[in-house]
């Protein structure tokens, strides 16, 4: 190393002349093998100076990077003479402050550091960094530059980006747990499809061999999706103990404790969030009931036409007192039982049923699952800091609403199918043709051909509203209808959509392999993606 004594102003000189003549701008070396005499004369009167390295003529350094594989530097064109220690203006005796490089290089040798992983902007670093320990004598760690990181938009992350500081991701909703998780996922793979990983997982799994050289791109939407992924993991007592502190945060209970109001409202939002902030929105519109509004959207549909008689059917349970108390023990399974009732009594299933009894104890077409949300509501009393409606006022608007609602007109139903071989008589078979076109199931082209196919040579055409509708020009609905009814066999949660299960349906079609009395038969289920979802809690419900 050797004493430095140019000014700022001669090092921009030298800069741009490099500059001019198309030369790397690096120091020229003014100092470096200047008369001992002059440097001790301008030492001796308190000039300012920085300290350099000597950097040896004709030196290569090379290196294995774990990452990276080999690199080799010719150090005298890459870095020249380098800055060691910075001016000490007014002092001879000190010369200032140790620049980045020197002090890395000596704190990784006093600390004894064996592996050096970091950005591959700090690449050019390792040079400076492996002279000064070489010069001192250090042993030289392995060194592992890691890509960069870059946002959505392929530019380097920062924070136009988003959040970029631990306690912002924490203050968001994040998880460490899933953080930890995702960032090792940014250039490393274990080479399986797996995502989620627990912390011991990855400590299990991690090497630098599968660190890739390409960039990674920082993708928000997967980190979120991770963590929820981590957050469906956890255990239910342990979920409303990380959203107790948040839904107070947020302005949504009156403390921070966990009480039986927030562990029904973890239930209840547990399968609908990704971040713990998700959780907020959810409880407070589920305390919400905005029924005026959604009767006034909702559209023409057979569900929606059965509001006014599932709606009354509410109604006239809770009035008579057999209404499930979402406050009780084993409400889940009492308002299943309850609701399969209904369903029986007014011939009602499926989107018929359970669309309108999402409105007409919601409020709402949409949310969470319906008694996870009258539970949540029931014991809100005094622990929420906003608006609720609690059970008791929703049924009286409830009611009001119902009363200002004209019913639906009556539905044609067929409640014994005729026997096309004959149990039915001629006119029995016509009616039931007439309601099918009426109803749509028909269209005029196949009631025309069916209608000829029953009727005797010379008989009179039906008459009365039942024909005249069935022989209107009016489109139908459909031209023709395939029924299928099978036994769902397997369901699981729909891999990319948290609003359906996946199905595997048998409907009696087999597959047969092999020919002659090798011909084996195996069952062949339809898979198919269902919106059931809504309706039942687990894929176990469904299965059978």
């Amino acid at each position: 190393a050797y004493p430095c004594f140019c000014t700022a102003e001669e090092l921009d000189l030298k800069r741009k002349a490099a500059e001019a003549a198309g030369e790397n701008p690096q120091y020229d070396g003014t100092w470096r093998d200047a008369d001992p005499a002059e440097v001790q004369k301008r030492l001796d009167a308190g000039d300012p100076y920085t300290v350099r390295f000597k950097v040896p003529r004709g030196k290569k350094i090379t290196i294995s990077d774990l990452v990276r594989g080999e690199v080799t530097w010719d150090v005298q064109a890459t870095v020249g003479d380098f800055i060691l220690l910075r001016s000490a203006e007014g002092t001879a005796e000190a010369a200032g402050m140790p620049v980045y490089n020197f002090c890395v290089a000596v704190d990784d040798a006093l600390m004894d550091v064996t592996t050096v992983i970091r950005a591959e902007e700090h690449l050019t670093n390792t040079v400076r960094q492996i002279l000064i320990l070489e010069a001192l004598g250090y042993d030289v760690p392995k060194y592992a530059h890691l890509s960069l990181v870059l946002g959505e938009d392929r530019s380097k992350l920062s924070k136009r980006h988003g959040a970029t500081s631990v306690d912002q991701f924490r203050k968001e909703g994040f998880l460490p747990e899933a953080m930890v998780n995702y960032l090792c996922l940014l250039g490393w793979n274990d080479d399986t499809e797996q995502d989620i990983y627990s912390v011991g997982e990855l400590t299990d799994a991690f090497s630098l061999d599968r660190v890739t050289k390409s960039p990674a791109v920082f993708d928000m939407k997967k980190l979120r999706w991770v963590n929820g992924q981590h957050l469906r993991a956890l255990p239910p007592d342990e979920f409303a103990a990380l959203l107790a502190p948040q839904l107070h945060e947020l302005g949504v209970t009156t403390a921070a404790d966990v009480t039986p109001f927030v562990h029904a409202a973890s239930a209840m939002v547990a399968e609908k969030v990704e971040l713990l902030n998700d959780a907020a929105p959810l409880v407070t519109a589920a305390m919400d009931f905005p029924l005026a509004e959604t009767i006034k959207s909702l559209p023409f549909s057979d569900a929606t036409l059965n509001l006014h008689a599932v709606g009354n059917a509410v109604v006239d349970a809770y009035r008579a007192g057999t209404f499930p108390d979402p406050a009780a023990d084993g409400f889940d399974a009492a308002w299943k039982a309850w609701a399969k009732g209904v369903s029986k009594e007014l011939g009602v299933k499926g989107k018929g049923l359970f669309l309108p009894l999402r409105v007409a104890t919601t409020g709402s077409e949409s949310g969470p699952d319906i008694p996870a949300q009258l539970r949540t509501v029931a014991l809100a009393g005094g622990q929420v800091a906003c608006p609720v409606v609690p059970l008791a006022d929703r049924i009286d608007q409830l009611e009001a609403a119902l009363s200002k609602m004209t019913p639906p007109p009556p539905t044609i139903v067929a409640a014994e199918p005729c026997d096309v071989a004959g149990a039915c008589t001629l006119e029995e078979k016509l009616e039931l043709l007439e309601a099918c076109r009426a109803g749509g199931a028909l269209s005029k082209a196949l009631y025309e051909e069916a209608k000829r196919e029953l009727m005797p040579e010379g008989a009179a055409a039906p008459s009365g509203a039942a024909a005249a509708a069935a022989a209107s020009d009016e489109p139908p609905t459909f031209g023709k209808l395939d029924i299928r009814v099978g036994k769902i066999v397997e369901a699981w949660e729909h891999p990319d959509s948290d609003k359906l299960w996946v199905e595997k349906i048998d409907v009696g079609e087999v597959e047969v392999e092999g020919e002659g009395e090798e011909a084996k038969e195996t069952p062949a289920p339809r898979q198919i993606a269902s919106g059931l979802r809504a309706h039942y809690a687990t894929a176990a419900d469904l299965e059978g």
